[in-house]
């Protein structure tokens, strides 16, 4: 399983209306932040998310710990994505890649 810090900006135009009093951070933009970090290390963006749960609020200014491991069936590959904040789980979720060819059921970890 490899890891990656994602650290979540304090300041941010949404945080504003998503909720003024107390900002949390949007489950869409906590999705498109964990893609894009994840994209330095898979060089793509997945085609798919077949499945995302948020199971905590995250607030503006935590520091992350994304964990991750993928295993390649036919022209896919599947990465699992965990999300901790202060060591809480906070999000699960698969996304899907494209396979530029295919593997026979490698195993990334």
């Amino acid at each position: 399983m490899a890891t990656k810090q994602l650290k979540i900006p304090a300041e941010h135009p949404c945080y504003a209306a998503h909720f003024p009093d107390q900002p949390l951070v949007p489950g869409a933009l906590l999705l498109h932040w964990l893609v894009d970090s994840l994209q330095e290390s898979i060089d793509d963006k997945p085609y798919a998310v077949p499945s995302c749960k948020f199971l905590a609020p995250v607030m503006p200014g935590s520091v992350c710990q994304l964990e991750f491991s993928g295993k390649d069936k036919d022209c896919d590959r599947v990465i699992s994505v965990s999300l901790l904040c202060d060591k809480q789980l906070v999000l699960k979720a698969k996304l899907h890649y494209r396979l530029r060819q295919p593997q026979q059921d490698a195993i990334y970890e």
